[in-house]
């Protein structure tokens, strides 16, 4: 997203484009569910819930990718309707975290 590596890492630019995510998906397809699938050492970094997913099951993907004998290891990340909803009422200030400098008001 930026020229600059590193740039936007740790403003809570994550959370916020999730929320879009969300919002758009809603408007536009209005599912039951909303799902995906995230890495093993993303999910155990918190990613999961800082994305407002609400149900994450573990071991639920193990793909070998061609040429590597490792396997990528990933969780089961989703969210009902409800659930979906609740997020997106919830104040974006609520979600994004401030810098460990800044304290909040």
């Amino acid at each position: 997203m930026s020229p600059n590596e590193g740039r936007f890492r740790g403003n809570g630019l994550s959370s916020v484009l999730a929320r879009y995510g969300l919002l758009t998906a809603m408007q536009r397809w209005n599912p039951d569910y909303l799902f995906g699938f995230m890495a093993r050492t993303v999910a155990f970094k918190g990613f999961a819930e800082r994305m407002g997913y609400m149900h994450n099951e573990p071991g639920a993907l193990r793909w070998y990718r061609h040429g590597s004998d490792m396997p990528l290891e990933g969780f089961l990340s989703y969210l009902t309707n409800e659930e979906a909803r609740y997020l997106l009422e919830m104040p974006v200030s609520d979600l994004v975290t401030l810098p460990a400098t800044q304290k909040a008001a």
